[in-house]
């Protein structure tokens, strides 16, 4: 009896070691979630796009400078998040479900596109002050 309750709280000791590092999401450049916000003293939430099979929605995006946006691989197939420059940003592969954060930091209008797929399948960022 012992030994089954020992073996069963071992079972369960790995099932919840495996789900914590399981959900850990594949984010990078994450850091400022709060930054650009006003008072209140609480985290602002990213702001979310959808990658979905040939497009980003919404496709075109402003938020303003501090902005931290969020992608998100909806769709069986990997895919990148990368500015046509391929300096302001650039999240790499990203496999679904994985995620992708990138906190704007100067103003402008900053189209990107999936590298794998090529620029049929684009998005643009607007940043405002």
């Amino acid at each position: 009896m012992k030994k089954n309750f020992l073996f069963a709280v071992f079972f369960i000791s790995l099932l919840v070691m495996s789900s914590l590092s399981c959900s850990k999401s594949s984010d990078s450049n994450t850091g400022g979630y709060g930054s650009g916000g006003g008072g209140g003293g609480g985290a602002i939430a990213p702001t979310p796009v959808s990658i979905l099979p040939m497009s980003y929605s919404p496709s075109s995006l402003t938020v303003k400078v501090g902005t931290v946006v969020k992608w998100t691989n909806t769709d069986n197939t990997a895919h990148t998040v990368t500015s046509n420059d391929a300096v302001t940003f650039n999240s790499g592969t990203i496999n679904y479900p994985g995620t992708y954060s990138y906190t704007t930091v100067t103003t402008g209008t900053f189209p990107y596109h999936c590298t794998i797929h090529g620029v049929t399948m684009a998005g643009t960022l607007i940043v405002t002050p």
